[in-house]
């Protein structure tokens, strides 16, 4: 090697090294040449000098100075004689040997028939030939400027030792002592090894963070197999418990394992140490083993750094309901090194998001996240409400960097898992003010509220709900949202039972999907009126989150909420009825009662508010339910009612007043409600009083045909007056006539009623007026046509059935004409009037004709004169049909004498009743063993008149003397059938149609006294 070989090296004052494998490389100032590398140094000036030494001689020979003239030229000289020097150690000798330029015995090459190329100043080639079995040529060919000769020497390829791992520089190291991370090799050459790193970390690093790396190579085997451990740990103890402070991992990274993080190895300030001083340095081995087995330790000292300028924390918390409110405790540095911040708050500079959760739309800005403060105790992260939704399963690792006044940078990691989030309940449209649906005066919502050294509260809603109201009728709803769960589902855990007929149910019950609360079907029928029972209740409800397909869900925890259930009076309609008043014969002002004023027995108007007020006098007029705590002003809407009445229609006869003081005002038309001047009146301030009787009179010149020889005439009440005839003397005789040959003087024939032209009354044959339709207490007939010393004969018939024994008219003068006069009293009035043939004065019949000239009496009251009314409360409320009309109720006027009388025949009859009040009679003639039935009778109007069944004796009689001669039975839970005894083993059945209804359930007293007509004073 002469200058010539090295002119690619030759710079002034640089310093060469030749390595054990022949590679040449320059040596960077305040480097180390390693133990049998050769130095060499190229001189400057004219004539530049080489010289060489060698740093540490191989099997403990002492370092060598070699002249260049003497040793390395002997070296170049053979090889520019193409001589391989190591072969010819006599001309040689520095290249021979262990120690030579040419390590022939410190490598070992292996053949894989292919070019080695080694990273040296010579070309190496390797040939596989036939002939040469595990050899191989080297051709050595000097680099020059111009190709030398080469020649090819075979050598034997021999096993060498293992060399063994040397440590390194790591990526965490520098050659320079002044950094806090650096690598030290004091190993001595050709003995023993001594490495050492030194790492230097932050105090309250988090579990796993690294704190320094340590490296190795190996010549002989692949770095990627080198196994590093640590063989000498510092240990801490933790509960009574040692751990291992450091970790490596398969690249020499030294990390602080989750105890080392713990304790004293990463508290800068912990006065753990040796004399209560805090211990901060820290020494570990670390030993790197290759494949074969050969390893080297390296000494590695770690130096705790006080985080005064910059801190770094980790904290991981679950996501909660409310928003993530996390406490991240950070080591008060020493005094002085605070960070001082120039705001309390800081948004984060920056924000990385690793994690399986994303934020909803809309956080995109790093102050979305939440809210990062800093104080003397540490950081405080309030995160915003978008980490809500996150549910089980989801994480999200939020990394802040903030920056202090300073410039320094701290990091705040916060981890946050996701948790399923529990229901939360909310108001609705029933507790929203300005709900146009749903909403009443007095419902509220009040959230949970977690209190502070307090039990939490639950969530209360309060409803109030109508009275009366139905089953679908929605009187309140719950709802709830749950930020990561829509599926919810709602349940009444608490309810309100109540018996009822022995009968216990729930009055509430729940939507379970939409949270509507209402009525139970048996509530709304049987409980759900303000007057007849409690009113106030409180049930709790419960929501809870549902996860799964139908058919296998699962459910989540319940959340609780107490709902107030208030039913709230509503001014319902009052209501009338149709009743009866009883004038009788009166001509005076008789008052119609519709409110009693005792309670609510007797009533024919009524309301419910009013009969509650009657029956809580608390509630009456003059309380003032502002001083009473019981008192809910939206529950308890009403303190008092009155009633009015309004008149609807007035009755045909007779005339309505309105009673005040002592002073009576007709009610007219304009008075009616609809009118104008529309009138309220008082319930019991109405009277009525009947007109004046009008009278008629019946006469051939005003009847009318009714029949074949039947006559009749319709009085203006409605009342038809019939006359018919009867005669003995063959068919189609007894017929009326309507005799109009008035006579002469001589043989006076009379204008009248006659019986089958005989110009009158004859032998044989009777005149019959019938007056049912128009009983008359008093009547006056005109007789004419009488021969001297005759007179008419003339028998009454009354209401009891009973007739009056025969009178006779007439003073027996020739051709006379009379008039008579009957009266009765008033509770028996004539109903049939019978003219018979004349009787001679001297009492026997002649056989004079006579005729009936008229028939005159007063219009009874036929019809019961009734009239119309409604009813209205204080309110203004009236009740109204389901097509909203008023509805109006029918007052019967019961006149004693407006009755139709119906007459029972013999054998097996029908007899049929009107509009009228009807009396259905029987009288002893038609008392036998047939069966009469009896058809358009109404219950409570009409009556069954069997006072003939009496013995004659009996002086008054009453339904206890009919209890022991009337069986009552049905048919077929229809009929009502009367089977009345009378006389010796006969019967007589009565068969009323239709009414078995209204005397279901009545004792047989009560249904004789509501059927039958008998005489209750003396006869």
């Amino acid at each position: 090697m002469n200058a010539r070989t090295l002119s690619q090296f030759m710079l002034a004052n640089i310093t060469l090294v030749i390595d054990r494998q022949g590679q040449i490389r320059e040596l960077i100032a305040g480097a180390q040449p390693a133990p049998g590398e050769v130095v060499v140094t190229v001189g400057d000036g004219a004539n530049p000098q080489v010289t060489a030494q060698e740093v540490l001689g191989d099997e403990g020979q002492t370092p060598l100075n070699l002249d260049f003239d003497a040793e390395i030229a002997n070296i170049i000289a053979q090889l520019e004689d193409g001589v391989d020097p190591t072969l010819n150690p006599d001309q040689a000798t520095a290249a021979g040997g262990t120690n030579g330029s040419a390590l022939g015995t410190s490598g070992t090459v292996i053949m894989q028939l292919a070019s080695l190329i080694a990273a040296t100043a010579f070309s190496t080639e390797g040939f596989a030939r036939s002939s040469l079995s595990q050899t191989e040529s080297l051709n050595e060919d000097l680099v020059q400027d111009e190709p030398p000769t080469i020649a090819t020497t075979p050598f034997a390829v021999e096993d060498v030792p293992n060399i063994l791992p040397v440590f390194t520089e790591s990526e965490y190291t520098s050659e320079d002592a002044e950094d806090d991370n650096y690598f030290v090799d004091d190993s001595e050459e050709g003995g023993d090894t001594n490495y050492s790193y030194y790492f230097t970390y932050q105090e309250n690093s988090p579990t796993g963070a690294v704190v320094g790396q340590v490296a190795a190579t190996d010549v002989d085997s692949d770095d990627a197999t080198l196994t590093y451990e640590i063989t000498n740990n510092v240990t801490v103890t933790i509960d009574g418990v040692d751990y291992d402070a450091y970790g490596i991992d398969s690249n020499g990274n030294i990390y602080l394992t989750n105890e080392g993080a713990q304790a004293f190895t990463n508290d800068f300030e912990d006065e753990s140490g040796e004399g209560g001083l805090a211990d901060n340095s820290h020494t570990i081995e670390v030993t790197v083993t290759d494949i074969n087995g050969g390893s080297a330790i390296a000494t590695v000292y770690l130096e705790e750094s006080n985080q005064v300028s910059g801190s770094y924390v980790l904290e991981e918390v679950n996501e909660t309901d409310s928003p993530v409110m996390v406490d991240i405790a950070v080591q008060v540095p020493e005094a002085g090194d605070i960070p001082e911040f120039v705001l309390g708050a800081y948004a984060p500079t920056s924000v990385n998001q690793v994690g399986d959760f994303s934020l909803p739309d809309g956080f995109d800005n790093p102050e979305d996240f939440g809210t990062l403060t800093y104080t003397e105790s540490g950081w405080k992260f309030e995160a915003s409400d978008a980490f809500n939704s996150m549910n089980t399963g989801d994480s999200l690792t939020l990394s802040f960097e903030v920056t202090s006044d300073d410039g320094a940078t701290h990091k705040v990691d916060v981890k946050i898992n996701g948790t399923n989030d529990a229901p939360v309940f909310e108001g609705t449209i029933y507790t929203d003010a300005t709900s146009e649906d749903g909403y009443n005066p007095g419902n509220s919502f009040d959230e949970a509220e977690a209190v502070e050294g307090e039990d939490p509260t639950i969530a209360t809603y309060s409803f109030y709900y109508d009275e009366n109201s139905d089953k679908d009728d929605v009187i309140g709803k719950v709802q709830a949202s749950d930020v990561d769960n829509e599926n919810l589902i709602y349940a009444i855990t608490e309810n309100i039972s109540v018996t009822v007929d022995n009968q216990a149910f729930d009055l509430y019950e729940i939507n379970p999907e939409t949270g509507e609360i209402s009525l139970t079907a048996l509530a709304a029928e049987l409980y759900a009126n303000y007057e007849d029972a409690d009113n106030d209740h409180q049930i709790t409800v419960s929501v809870r989150d549902v996860f799964g397909e139908e058919g296998s869900e699962t459910y989540g925890e319940p959340v609780y909420a107490t709902v107030n259930l208030y039913e709230r009076n509503v001014n319902e309609a009052p209501k009338g009825e149709d009743f009866t008043v009883s004038v009788g014969s009166e001509s005076d002002y008789i008052q119609v009662v519709f409110e009693t004023g005792v309670n609510t027995e007797g009533d024919h108007i009524s309301d419910e508010d009013v009969d509650f007020f009657s029956q809580n006098p608390t509630y009456r007029a003059g309380y003032e339910p502002e001083s009473d705590s019981q008192h809910d002003a939206n529950q308890d809407l009403y303190s008092n009612q009155t009633l009015s009445i309004y008149l609807t229609a007035l009755p045909e006869y007779g005339s309505l007043y309105v009673k005040d003081g002592d002073s009576y005002t007709r009610i007219e038309d304009s008075n009616l409600y609809g009118a104008v001047d529309a009138t309220a009146y008082d319930p019991n301030s109405i009277y009525y009083k009947a007109d004046d009787p009008s009278d008629f009179t019946m006469s051939i010149d005003n009847v009318e045909e009714a029949g074949a020889g039947v006559y009749s005439f319709k009085l203006v009440n409605g009342a038809v007056v019939t006359v018919s005839a009867t005669s003995t003397h063959g068919d189609n005789k007894g017929q009326v006539t309507l005799e109009t040959n008035p006579g002469n003087s001589e043989n006076n024939q009379g204008i009248g009623f006659g019986v089958d032209s005989g110009n009158g009354i004859g032998s044989g044959e009777t005149l019959i007026f019938d007056l049912s339709d128009n009983p008359l207490y008093s009547v006056d007939f005109g007789i004419d046509g009488l021969n001297s010393n005759h007179m008419a004969t003339v028998v009454y018939t009354y209401l009891d059935g009973t007739s009056s024994e025969p009178y006779n008219y007439g003073n027996g003068s020739l051709s006379q004409s009379s008039e008579g006069v009957y009266s009765v009293s008033d509770d028996n009035p004539i109903v049939r009037i019978e003219f018979y043939p004349s009787e001679h004065t001297n009492g026997g019949n002649s056989g004079s004709n006579y005729v009936v000239t008229y028939i005159s009496g007063e219009e009874a009251v036929v019809n019961d004169p009734t009239f119309e009314y409604t009813v209205v409360d204080s309110e203004g409320a009236m009740p109204v049909d389901e097509d909203d009309n008023v509805v109006t109720y029918e007052v019967t006027l019961d006149v004693e004498n407006g009755v139709n009388i119906v007459y029972a025949d013999t054998g097996d009859d029908t007899l049929e009743g009107d509009d009228r009040s009807n009396i259905f009679t029987w009288l002893d003639s038609a008392l036998d063993n047939s069966t009469d039935i009896i058809k358009n009778f109404e219950f409570g109007v009409d009556k069954v008149d069997l006072t003939s069944i009496l013995d004659d004796d009996t002086e008054t009689t009453d339904i206890s003397d009919l209890l022991g001669k009337v069986t009552i039975s049905s048919v077929d839970n229809e009929d009502v059938v009367l089977t009345v005894e009378h006389g010796a083993s006969e019967s007589q059945t009565i068969i009323i149609e239709d009414i078995y209804a209204d005397i279901a359930g009545m004792e047989a007293a009560d249904i004789l006294n509501s059927l039958v007509k008998v005489n209750t004073e003396t006869v």
